[in-house]
């Protein structure tokens, strides 16, 4: 069979002949029949990647570095052969350069034989870049196969003394030198800043990391320690709670000096700086007409901690009273009675209006099921709504 040949090196003694059906080799000088596959394993000797289907186009030879190019990558080894590394081009530029099989036990810290990282499904990231030194990649963990909930740190080019560790994300060992008879390995070490609440996202201002967690905005500081505290989204003149204490945050971010953090319940305006006070921001609901009232989220889920919100329109300044009833007409709680409300929408993006937790008037959460609310103005106009308790 005829092959085209694109390129011819030597190794020594060993001839290498390139092209469409791979790489071949003599030692002799006779025809270089002999195939000679070029392919990566890891440090396990697990099968990575080899250019068997590919057409390989060059080879060139320095010392005893060997390269290899094809028509998708190409492969270099640094020990005349005996290993190889593969580099594939992303052609694709939404595309990930490569792709860490993360779970929960290959977080091992070799060293002191502690796990890193919390959870083995991630479900944010962000890389933080210090003034000095390498790059911080904060991860939020969830258990699937083994873990905990929480949230940990990696920091990369951290010197470790003694044995050989692994790096984390190529799984090749990383001795790079000697120092006192000592083994010096570089590698990403893990360490577990919160096994507690997991992240939605990360936002990083200088030296100060917020997590959108499931508990709240909690705030770390530092490169070392770690001593995470919730920053309280309240009203700075009055105290007030803003957002419900330990409503999840799905979102953080920071523009200026200013943080932003989004939640189910509306987006709080944080002033990092003090010049501006924080504020509530909630959608307002102003092209319903006023006879028409409707509660949000439905359906909702008391179980879970779940509240639900209620939407009216007062016209005139007066007492609303709010009544919750069974699919039987029994009256199950009374969230509001005859509180003053000024006219307006409600809820109006300076507050929340008005909530219930699914308890009734002894405490205890509803059965699962369809109840209904109504609402009743001073002026005797009663508007009825329905809503969902489910698990």
């Amino acid at each position: 069979v005829t092959a085209l040949t694109h390129d011819i090196n030597f190794l020594g003694d060993t001839a290498f002949v390139v092209g469409e059906y791979g790489v071949r080799l003599t030692t002799t000088g006779d025809n270089p029949q002999e195939s000679f596959p070029i392919r990566q394993y890891d440090f396990y000797g697990g099968f990575v990647d080899g250019l068997d289907d590919d057409t390989v186009t060059c080879v060139e030879v320095r010392g005893d570095t060997v390269l290899f190019g094809s028509t998708n990558g190409f492969a270099y080894s640094t020990d005349r052969c005996q290993t190889f590394t593969i580099v594939r081009p992303n052609l694709d530029s939404l595309g990930a350069d490569f792709v860490i099989n993360h779970t929960y036990f290959n977080s091992l810290n070799f060293n002191d034989s502690t796990y890193g990282i919390t959870g083995d499904f991630v479900p944010a990231l962000g890389v933080r870049y210090p003034d000095t030194g390498a790059a911080h990649v904060w991860i939020s963990g969830r258990p699937v196969t083994g873990g905990f909930q929480g949230r940990s740190v990696g920091k990369f080019n951290t010197p470790v003394l003694g044995n050989l560790v692994l790096d984390t994300i190529t799984e090749d060992p990383l001795v790079t030198d000697t120092l006192n008879a000592d083994t010096v390995a570089w590698a990403i070490r893990w360490q577990a800043v919160d096994t507690l609440d997991f992240a939605w996202n990360f936002e990083f201002v200088g030296d100060s990391v917020f997590s959108a967690t499931n508990a709240g905005v909690k705030l770390d500081v530092g490169d070392a320690t770690y001593a995470s505290i919730i920053i309280p989204l309240v009203d700075d003149s009055t105290g007030e709670p803003l957002i419900d204490p330990g409503t999840a945050v799905l979102a953080v971010e920071a523009v200026d000096s200013l943080l932003w953090v989004g939640t189910d319940d509306g987006t709080v305006r944080l002033s990092l700086s003090g010049s501006l006070g924080n504020r509530l921001f909630m959608k307002v609901d102003s092209t319903s007409p006023a006879d028409e009232v409707y509660a949000y989220p439905v359906p909702f889920r008391p179980l879970e901690g779940q509240t639900v919100d209620f939407h009216f329109i007062v016209e005139e300044d007066g007492y609303v009273t709010v009544e919750i009833y069974d699919f039987a007409m029994n009256l199950v709680a009374r969230p509001i009675d005859r509180v003053f409300y000024p006219s307006g929408i409600y809820p109006n993006g300076f507050s929340q209006g008005l909530t219930w937790d699914g308890r009734n008037g002894r405490g205890d959460i509803v059965a699962v099921g369809i109840y209904y609310f109504k609402v009743e103005y001073e002026s005797g106009e009663v508007h009825w709504g329905k809503l969902a308790v489910i698990p």
